[in-house]
């Protein structure tokens, strides 16, 4: 309780998510495919492969296409071939895999930013498992300088209305309740 921790600091992952449910088999029906990981360091690590690292193709996000900035027309596939695609952002889980289509077999998506690259499922039973999966990946995080010291981490903070891990309604009135 009461870290004196300075923030922000280089996180170590177990900090914010359960690694051991993560890695477990959750069945597919309640939560949607499972979801690798990789650490930090993956690409420094001497034994990837050069097939993996020199597999890579990077996707930049633009608020929308104009002129010719995008590599394609909205809704369709990026041409193949191309060492970076420029999309607009907020696709759907459908137009972001019509989008790489092309590229399947590319190892590495090297996104220049993550901030837009996602909008929503386009199927809600998708989205509730999806949601189900990663309410179990939040840990118990550390280091606020009040009395418990620590809070659990919602994947969901940013989505509101939702439900979170132990139940609570957020919505716009309960978000301030619940401020730290």
């Amino acid at each position: 309780p009461g870290s004196d921790t300075t923030l922000p600091y280089l996180c170590p992952m177990d900090h914010v998510f359960e690694v051991e449910t993560w890695i477990r088999e959750q069945p597919v029906e309640e939560a949607g495919p499972h979801i690798d990981f990789r650490e930090y360091s993956f690409f420094q690590n001497h034994l990837v492969p050069s097939s993996v690292k020199d597999s890579t193709v990077t996707v930049s996000l633009v608020d929308e296409c104009g002129r010719d900035e995008c590599t394609q027309a909205m809704g369709k596939a990026a041409p193949g071939g191309k060492d970076t695609i420029v999309a607009a952002k907020n696709f759907t889980d459908v137009q972001v895999a019509t989008l790489l289509e092309e590229y399947k077999d590319v190892k590495v998506l090297n996104f220049t930013s993550m901030v837009g690259a996602f909008g929503r499922f386009e199927d809600a039973a998708d989205a509730k498992k999806f949601s189900n999966r990663i309410k179990r990946y939040a840990a118990i995080w550390c280091c606020k300088h009040k009395n418990p010291g620590h809070i659990w981490y919602d994947m969901e903070y940013d989505i509101v209305p939702h439900v979170d891990r132990h139940n609570r309604k957020w919505d716009d009135t309960e978000r301030g309740k619940w401020r730290l």
